[in-house]
């Protein structure tokens, strides 16, 4: 198994607090007593924030790249998801790929927010 680069861990926490923030909204928006009690709306702008900015920048990649970051990130139920579309090889080239053009788009938005 290869070690995850610097870049792979960043990009799995960012994508990872994308999840639960999705997840928080989810059951707010449904209603959820315990998420409604807790939540202010500078939470809840901040969340939403969020959630925007990264469908900004997955609806921003090329599509494969968007569909391997979403398979890989988002959606899988398995480690071994890659298995019936790529060699070995050609996965991790794939990966390395998805996650340096993913934090260019995500370095250029937080460059925007910062610079505005």
């Amino acid at each position: 198994m290869q070690m995850k680069t610097l870049e792979e861990k960043e990009v799995s926490k960012i994508l990872k607090d994308y999840r639960i923030a999705k997840k928080i909204i989810e059951l707010y928006e449904d209603g959820e007593s315990a998420i409604v009690e807790k939540l202010t709306t500078t939470n809840l702008s901040k969340l939403y924030g969020d959630i925007a900015l990264i469908d900004i920048i997955i609806d921003s990649l090329d599509d494969e790249i968007k569909e391997f970051i979403i398979k890989q990130y988002l959606t899988k139920k398995n480690d071994k998801w890659w298995l019936e579309f790529y060699s070995k090889s050609t996965y991790y080239r794939h990966k390395k790929n998805a996650v340096l053009s993913f934090l260019e788009q995500y370095n250029a938005q937080i460059s925007n927010i910062y610079l505005h």
